[in-house]
């Protein structure tokens, strides 16, 4: 596994959470299976809305919860992760 995917699966635990594992003292792996999807898109350069939408899909779709404000925090915390950008 690398330091990135270990960082992303961080970030999902810390501050997604959809479903309140951590809360419970639940597994911190739970979300982990999301990590490499995720992963690709910041290295591809997803934007802040992106990932939401993703994350969003995620939540609604399958995981079958109402949605809600997290994939905005859950989100920004991923975009802090990114590799900066250099000017080309």
């Amino acid at each position: 596994m690398t330091p990135d995917l270990q960082r992303v699966e961080q970030a999902h635990w810390e501050d997604w959470d959809p479903i309140g594992v951590r809360a419970m003292g639940g597994p911190s792996d739970e979300y982990d299976s999301y990590a490499p999807t995720i992963l690709r898109m910041l290295l591809a350069g997803a934007t802040e809305e992106e990932l939401v939408v993703h994350l969003y899909a995620i939540e609604t779709e399958q995981m079958g919860l109402g949605g809600g404000q997290r994939p905005y925090g859950a989100a920004r915390a991923l975009l802090r992760l990114a590799p900066q950008r250099g000017d080309g």
